[in-house]
């Protein structure tokens, strides 16, 4: 590719991520640039959060207007909203990709009409499960012509290089935060006494809730600690609030990569990844019974969880790579600059 291209990633993550840019960096002509609402500004060290925000927006507009041919990602749907409304008309000249784009919750009236207006000036989207396209869709009044689904794409951990973090062996983990039912997971747990769960979660999620003896509760530990703790569990728990919740795939596909296997509620978000009987166990939402014979299946039979973890495994290690997501912003490039 002759043409220079520059991609303006805009985002709320660390100043030093760069999304595809390390992966990415042998394709020539394309100029990666990197701005977060994350970073204070030192001439407004008082400003808040949603101020911050603005000026992130305004500030990848402007780089991104500023080259002959440039691309925007913008990362997750607030950090597009934003760079909607800051670019307005203008931004149309260029392409506008709304990358991870992900709702834990929905917005409603204001917000959502709102949203729904700037997402119209959004060239394409990207989601990480078919029910988000279907949802997005409606909700936003977005042609699903304009939504890819694209499996969450990551660079595996080396399963090899971590060392256990917890000293039990044998025990159930769970991990996240978004759209977990916890309360449902511990009343597993609570019919389970013999068995032991490692639990990461915030404080939000665990509030009013009583923490079995069983439990144990880890909160502001590192996303390593997490990788460990999932890889030298004999089962991943993944509890949903519901039957059409758009979250879990971060930790499922975490799970999957490190070959441990999972048992998750049954909800239309995780069809994209895992399959009943194939590639995990999945169960209705909000019964503890049903969640804990889908754990005990798997804790005592071995053979059952292990060929359960290969196929987990096996689909991980094709299709959610960082590869693909090369593969996709390739394309993307290639007919943007054609």
């Amino acid at each position: 590719m002759s043409t220079r291209l520059r991609i303006v990633n805009h985002s709320e993550l660390d100043s030093q991520w760069n999304w595809l840019a390390t992966a990415m960096q042998s394709d020539a002509g394309l100029e990666w640039q990197h701005v977060t609402s994350k970073r204070e500004s030192p001439a407004m060290p008082l400003v808040g959060p949603t101020w911050r925000r603005v000026a992130a927006a305004r500030e990848a507009v402007a780089r991104t207007l500023d080259a002959p041919q440039a691309m925007l990602v913008s990362h997750g749907p607030r950090p597009a909203m934003y760079a909607a409304l800051a670019g307005g008309q203008a931004l149309n000249e260029r392409f506008h990709l709304a990358f991870s784009f992900n709702f834990t919750h929905l917005p409603h009236g204001l917000r959502r009409r709102v949203m729904a207006k700037a997402f119209q000036r959004v060239h394409r989207f990207t989601v990480s499960s078919t029910l988000e396209r279907e949802l997005y869709a409606r909700v936003f009044d977005i042609d699903p012509a304009r939504i890819d689904m694209l499996h969450w794409s990551v660079q595996p951990y080396d399963g090899a290089t971590l060392a256990p973090v917890v000293p039990e062996k044998g025990y159930i983990c769970a991990v996240g935060s978004q759209a977990r039912d916890y309360a449902v997971l511990l009343d597993a747990m609570r019919l389970m006494p013999q068995h032991r769960l490692h639990l990461v979660a915030t404080p939000e999620n665990l509030a009013g809730l009583s923490i079995p003896g069983n439990v144990t509760v880890h909160t502001g530990v590192s996303f390593d600690f997490c990788a460990a703790l999932v890889k030298h569990a004999r089962v991943m728990a993944l509890p949903l609030q519901g039957v059409e919740v758009p979250c879990g795939h971060v930790t499922a596909v975490m799970a999957m990569h490190l070959g441990t296997p999972i048992v998750a509620t049954d909800s239309v978000g995780l069809h994209d990844y895992l399959r009943h009987g194939e590639s995990g166990l999945l169960c209705t939402p909000r019964e503890p019974q049903a969640l804990r014979h889908e754990l005990l299946q798997l804790l005592e039979d071995a053979d059952l969880a292990a060929r359960l973890a290969r196929a987990a495994q096996h689909f991980a290690q094709v299709y959610c790579i960082e590869q693909r997501a090369i593969e996709y912003a390739r394309g993307l490039i290639d007919h943007y600059v054609d």
